[in-house]
C-alpha cells in the first residue's frame, strides 16, 4: 500500500478582518459594520463520511492561522508537515498487535495515518463569512471545500460544509489514504484542544492470556505539535512498568511515538498511537509491544 498521501484540505475562515478589531463593510446604507472573524489557530480534524461504509475518513492538520489586514483577508494555512491522513484499513479479523506491523499503523480501530508529500492547505475567508480552500501541491489542485463561517462565533471552532475534486486522481485524497475514489461530499471540522493532565484507564490486552486488562496512567504535557508522556502500567506479561515517550508527534486529532518501557528485568521498545477527543479530556490508545506480540487498547481519561 502506498504511505504516500495527498495533502490537505484547508477551511479559511473570516469576514476579512483580524481578531478583535472590526471592518468598515459598508452596505448601502452607509454605516453597517460586520465583526472580522477567523477560525481557531491549533489542532483541527476533519471529517468525511465514506459512501457504503461504516468508517469515516479523516484529515489530521494543524493550522496557521492570519488576521485579515486592511490589504488582504483572514487566511489559513498548513504545510504538508502539519497534514496527515486518518482512515480505516485493518479488518476486525487482523488483532491490534499486527497493525504496527504495516507503516503508518498502530493506531485505533485499526485506523493508519498516511503522510502527505509537497501538498499544502490553503483558505480565506470573504467579508461575507463564505470560507474557501483547496488542497494543492504546485500545478495541482486535488480538492477544493467550501463553507460558512458560523454566525454565532467570530472565532470558529466547528465547521461543516461540501468538498468536491475534479482532477484525474480521486483516491489522492489525504482523508482516503489512497484506498478510495469518491469526488464529492460533505465534511464537518472540529477544533482539538490541547492535551494537558494525567489520564487513566483499564486497556484491554490482546491477545488475551491469563492477564486480560491493564490499569495505565499517562501524564501528557504538550507544547504545540509535541508532547512528553510519561505513566505506568500495571503489568501484564511484557508490558508492565515505567512507560516514557520524550518527544510524541502531535498532528489534529493524533498523538504518536515510540515509547520505552521500564520494568523489573530490563526495558523494551513500544509502537504508541492515540487519537484525541476534541475537548482534549480523552484518548483512545493502542501501545504495541511488537517484540512481545502483545497490545493493550481502549481509552484514557483525565
Amino acid at each position: 500500500m502506498k504511505s504516500k498521501l495527498l495533502v490537505v484540505l484547508l477551511f479559511l475562515v473570516g469576514c476579512g478582518g483580524g481578531n478583535s478589531s472590526s471592518t468598515g463593510n459598508t452596505s448601502g446604507n452607509g454605516g453597517d459594520t460586520t465583526p472580522q472573524s477567523t477560525v481557531q489557530a491549533g489542532q483541527w480534524e476533519f471529517t468525511f463520511p465514506v459512501p457504503n461504509s461504516q468508517y469515516d475518513a479523516y484529515m489530521e492538520v494543524n493550522l496557521q492561522a492570519t488576521p485579515a489586514s486592511s490589504s488582504a483577508p483572514a487566511s489559513f494555512y498548513a504545510p504538508s508537515t502539519a497534514i496527515l491522513g486518518y482512515a480505516n484499513y485493518f479488518s476486525s479479523s487482523i488483532p491490534p498487535q499486527d497493525w504496527a506491523e504495516v507503516q503508518g499503523g498502530g493506531f485505533p480501530n485499526g485506523f493508519i495515518s498516511c503522510t502527505p508529500d509537497d501538498e499544502a492547505l490553503q483558505g480565506q475567508i470573504s467579508s461575507a463569512g463564505a470560507i474557501t480552500a483547496n488542497v494543492s501541491s504546485p500545478n495541482v489542485d486535488y480538492g477544493d471545500l467550501t463553507s460558512q463561517m458560523p454566525s454565532s462565533s467570530t472565532t470558529a471552532t466547528y465547521l461543516t460544509g461540501n468538498w468536491s475534486y475534479s482532477g484525474t486522481s480521486p483516491d489522492y485524497a489525504p482523508w482516503l489514504c489512497q484506498n478510495g475514489s469518491f469526488t464529492s461530499g460533505t465534511f464537518t471540522a472540529t477544533y482539538i484542544s490541547p492535551m494537558n493532565g494525567t489520564y487513566t484507564g483499564t486497556l484491554q490486552v490482546s491477545p488475551e492470556g491469563s492477564v486480560t486488562d491493564d490499569l495505565v496512567s499517562l501524564t501528557i504535557t504538550q507544547n504545540g505539535s509535541s508532547a512528553s508522556v510519561t505513566g505506568t502500567s500495571a503489568g501484564p506479561v511484557g508490558l508492565g512498568g515505567t512507560l516514557s515517550i520524550s518527544s510524541a508527534t502531535v498532528i489534529g486529532a493524533l498523538m504518536y511515538g515510540t515509547a520505552t518501557l521500564t520494568y523489573q528485568t530490563g526495558q523494551a521498545s513500544l509502537n504508541f498511537g492515540a487519537h484525541i477527543h476534541p475537548n482534549g479530556n480523552a484518548l483512545d490508545v493502542v501501545i504495541v509491544n511488537v517484540a512481545e506480540g502483545q497490545a493493550m487498547l481502549g481509552t484514557l481519561t483525565n
